[in-house]
């Protein structure tokens, strides 16, 4: 039967704390492992005891799955849209190698988040929930196939940090005019893409992967097959953008937005992007802020909160509360200009 232990070692000449865990089986040391936390140490020694009895007990072989074939069979299974996963994946490839997964502990999943932890909240949560699923697809392997791959997602104990969800910036509208001028002026599929994120609020993710097949020229829609809540959404498109989309327009289902660098995969545009914003003297603005942008000047046009939801594709109201206090302000303008004016002739 297997077994370990866990020993606090004395303090080394930088002053930290170590701790040693050995795994003894059938009467002998196996295997050891130093670190820097006793319940990292005693999670690591527990998976890797668990590992042996599952041999022991139900025949089932140890795993020997490394990290950097799971990041292979994980970016293969993944049907997702992101244009940058493939970086990220890559990155915990570098980090962790051939590592064996079942010996990857939190302390070192916490290690490799820390390139990004100087990073934005946002940025930094993005690849901690990139790395959670690479994990979380090998327990789903391991449950699927019944081949030995892990049982627990060590990334599940690190706290994702905390974002500042109300934060609604939007665009004046002479920074629109100037931010407009400086995209017309670069030009090209940019412009357009550009344009359809400004005109309808769509995620950079789903502007960059439409297909010529997702837009519908006679009753001026775009169709988005897959959004970040899971489902499905038809967005009416500006006839002004129509204009700009019928210039660019191709038979088939190929990419709008296609990469004049590799065939079949987006355009990212962030050197085009950083440019535009530069030339219009723009600061404190980024791509997704013109989903904001859309949402913000449907809530002073005075559109309620359902239809602000609804062109946005968001699944629950919640997500929209954000821009309540401008619905309000225009509700009052409105009440100050009509109800307030009749009122002053009663007074």
């Amino acid at each position: 039967m297997a077994s370990y232990f866990i020993k606090k070692l004395p303090i080394n000449k930088s002053g930290e704390v170590r701790y040693l865990a050995r795994i003894k089986h059938e009467s002998r040391f196996v295997k050891s492992k130093t670190f820097r936390k006793k319940r990292d140490a005693s999670e690591w020694a527990t998976a890797y005891v668990s590992n042996l009895e599952n041999f022991r007990t139900n025949g089932k072989q140890p795993c020997e799955v490394l990290f950097d074939r799971l990041a292979k069979e994980y970016l293969l299974a993944w049907k997702g849209t992101d244009a940058t996963r493939g970086y990220s994946v890559s990155k915990f490839a570098g980090h962790f190698g051939k590592k064996n997964i079942a010996q990857i502990t939190t302390d070192d999943c916490r290690k490799a988040l820390a390139y990004w932890d100087g990073m934005k909240a946002s940025t930094y949560n993005k690849h901690h929930a990139i790395l959670s699923s690479i994990f979380d697809f090998a327990i789903r392997k391991e449950e699927e196939t019944g081949q030995s791959y892990i049982e627990l997602n060590p990334v599940s104990k690190i706290r994702k940090k905390p974002l500042d969800n109300l934060r609604v910036r939007f665009l004046s509208d002479d920074e629109k005019r100037r931010l407009v001028a400086a995209c017309r002026e670069i030009g090209g599929r940019f412009y357009l893409a550009f344009l359809v994120g400004l005109a309808t609020g769509l995620r950079k993710s789903n502007v960059l992967n439409l297909r010529w097949n997702h837009v519908d020229f006679e009753r001026a829609l775009l169709t988005v097959g897959k959004t970040k809540n899971g489902e499905p959404i038809t967005q009416p498109i500006p006839l002004v953008i129509m204009s700009e989309l019928k210039k660019h327009r191709q038979l088939g289902n190929g990419l709008i937005f296609e990469s004049e660098v590799k065939a079949d995969v987006p355009s990212d545009y962030k050197d085009h992007w950083n440019n535009a914003r530069k030339v219009a003297r723009i600061k404190d603005f980024t791509w997704h802020d013109l989903r904001h942008d859309v949402a913000s000047t449907l809530a002073r046009d005075g559109r309620s909160l359902v239809e602000i939801a609804h062109a946005l594709g968001h699944k629950s109201i919640q997500s929209t509360t954000r821009y309540a206090h401008l619905s309000t302000q225009h509700t009052a303008q409105v009440l100050n200009e009509s109800v307030g004016k009749a009122l002053e002739g009663a007074m």
